[in-house]
């Protein structure tokens, strides 16, 4: 981790690689739902139905069928609405405000604050900490793993197996 972090802290590298992904991930997530709730509409006027109907009739219509006209976001995209949030204050508090020139960091350099900062919130902030970190974790963790199972096979084994 370390190691990266001084591979991509700085200058244009960061600007691409971390909020660049960042952006593009973002982007492509609302992009999806949005298209996806346009075809859940196009599908329930196609079978006009109403919520209702298509409840009492949801024993009888096949389980992918019925799962595929539910305006309800899957678990791994609620923990990505989730995450923008944490990510941001996360972003604010380690990376933009350090680098203000405003008390009380004063141009510090975002790539001084090391694991200590992170010892010293939590052992003076450690409620908030705990929290604000815990859910960043646990939250970041299953959106990935969950995420990485939807990739289609022939790509998962590239990712895993790639050197």
């Amino acid at each position: 981790m370390l190691l990266g972090r001084e591979w991509y802290q700085g200058g244009k590298k960061e600007l691409i690689v971390v909020w660049g992904s960042l952006g593009v991930h973002l982007l492509s997530g609302v992009l999806k739902r949005i298209s996806k709730t346009a075809r859940v509409y196009r599908l329930r006027q196609g079978r006009h139905l109403s919520a209702k109907q298509e409840t009492i009739e949801s024993k009888q219509v096949d389980a992918k069928l019925h799962k595929s006209l539910s305006y309800t976001p899957s678990l791994q995209a609620r923990t990505g609405y989730l995450l923008v949030p944490i990510v941001a204050i996360h972003s604010l508090t380690h990376r933009v405000w350090p680098a203000s020139s405003k008390a009380p960091y004063k141009g510090l350099s975002p790539s001084l604050l090391s694991y200590n900062f992170v010892s010293y919130s939590l052992q003076n902030y450690t409620i908030s900490s705990i929290v604000g970190y815990g859910s960043l974790i646990l939250l970041a963790t299953y959106h990935f793993t969950s995420g990485r199972g939807r990739l289609p096979t022939s790509r998962r084994l590239r990712l895993t197996y790639a050197r």
